[in-house]
């Protein structure tokens, strides 16, 4: 508990309590400091039920947090709570000192609810910010386009994501939207090769999920895949829910809608 006024504080002492310290606001911000170390630690650990609880509790006790707020958007982004999630980040965002992971966050955020436009300005300003380079910033840009529909594009910044990564292990995630554009594009040639290359070095659990992909693919046979471009594209989106719900930031939801919007309301 906080001791408040002498009467207290004596009889503490009388008890055998030792006070963190007298002034009451030192004792709040102690607390809140170590919460906020408990929700990282559990957050690295992958027990982000209990981590989203600490970070919670800090903002509580203190709503201008934005190292805890960065945490409870990131959080929700993962469990799908994607109109939540945009609502923390654009409080950190605010902030002029604002990093480009911020930014990029919001933009994710925004695209998984549909809000595209606003998805593209927060992503230029990412870009802007320092992370036009980075892999991940390459991959969102890659994606909206794949909302918009515009699947020329989205292939050129697929293209430069992949090569961004370098000698780093490419995610599930871009191999599951690689695959959808080039099926949604009619390459089913390359749609395949892109699940068989996913597949590749799998052991290292970043990449697509074996089982699923042979499951789908296996029992009908690549040709049979090549020659049927519809079952392909249900084959991929089935494996990239399952693909994104496991690996990265970004959640499931958003692909139904970017099959709708493809030229000419192809959904396959």
């Amino acid at each position: 508990g906080i001791a408040m006024g002498a009467g207290t504080d004596v009889a503490m002492q009388t008890a055998g309590i030792t006070l963190m310290h007298s002034d009451p606001l030192r004792v709040v911000d102690a607390i809140v400091d170590e919460q906020r170390v408990l929700g990282t630690a559990l957050y690295r650990a992958g027990m982000y039920a209990d981590a989203e609880g600490e970070f919670r509790r800090v903002l509580e006790q203190r709503p201008t947090d934005l190292m805890a707020r960065t945490y409870v958007g990131r959080l929700q982004l993962r469990a799908g709570h994607c109109a939540g999630a945009a609502d923390h980040f654009a409080t950190v965002a605010r902030v002029g000192s604002a990093g480009w992971s911020v930014f990029y966050h919001l933009g994710l955020a925004h695209e998984r609810v549909g809000r595209l436009s606003q998805a593209r300005e927060a992503l230029l300003e990412a870009a802007a910010r320092g992370g036009g380079a980075d892999p991940r910033v390459l991959l969102a840009f890659g994606v909206l386009a794949l909302r918009e529909g515009d699947l020329a594009t989205a292939t050129t910044h697929l293209e430069a994501a992949r090569a961004a990564y370098g000698d780093a292990t490419v995610p599930a995630v871009w191999f599951h939207y690689a695959a959808l554009v080039a099926s949604l594009a009619g390459r089913a040639t390359s749609a395949v090769a892109t699940l068989r290359d996913g597949l590749a070095d799998g052991e290292d659990g970043l990449r697509l999920p074996r089982g699923r992909v042979l499951a789908l693919l296996g029992p009908v046979g690549l040709l049979e895949y090549l020659a049927a471009p519809r079952a392909l594209g249900a084959a991929v989106r089935c494996v990239g829910a399952t693909a994104i719900a496991k690996h990265g930031d970004p959640t499931p939801g958003s692909t139904s809608a970017a099959t709708a919007r493809a030229p000419g309301g192809a959904r396959s």
